[in-house]
């Protein structure tokens, strides 16, 4: 059976079980996600409760990107896409493409990055949402 986010944030040492049954107490009231109950209470920050989703979802973390350059292969991603998604290609190594992405969960824009990056192995890597806008509106966005 597939663990929870509450499993691998007390298996990983970053909240309590106490604190893991009280705020699905909470959640159960408020139909707010996990992550930002935990966040909000101050019980675990953002860097790792993403760390503990990349884990959940056998990812890779990362919370700097290591943007080399604009790859033509980028270009065959709409930046509309890009930016609606918040999704980001970031490195090309051969014919593999890493992927930074804020949402695991989100499995939609994923699917769509496949399609037009067909021919390349895509292996997507959690990042924060900002480090990904940063990179986005650095090397992406035309409008600047």
């Amino acid at each position: 059976m597939r663990k929870t986010l509450g499993e691998v944030l007390v298996e990983d040492g970053i909240i309590t079980e106490k604190d893991l049954v009280e705020t699905l107490k909470f959640q159960k009231k408020s139909n707010l996600p996990l992550s930002q109950i935990i966040q909000k209470k101050g019980l675990a920050g953002e860097i790792d409760i993403m760390k503990s989703l990349a884990k959940l979802h056998n990812m890779d973390f990362l919370e700097k990107l290591d943007f080399k350059k604009y790859e033509d292969s980028y270009k065959t991603i709409p930046l509309k896409l890009i930016q609606k998604s918040k999704i980001v290609p970031f490195q090309l190594d051969g014919s593999k493409i890493k992927v930074a992405i804020s949402d695991p969960a989100d499995l939609h824009p994923m699917d769509d990055i496949r399609i037009f990056l067909k021919g390349f192995s895509v292996e997507f890597v959690l990042t924060p949402e900002p480090e990904i806008m940063r990179i986005i509106h650095q090397h992406f966005d035309t409008t600047s």
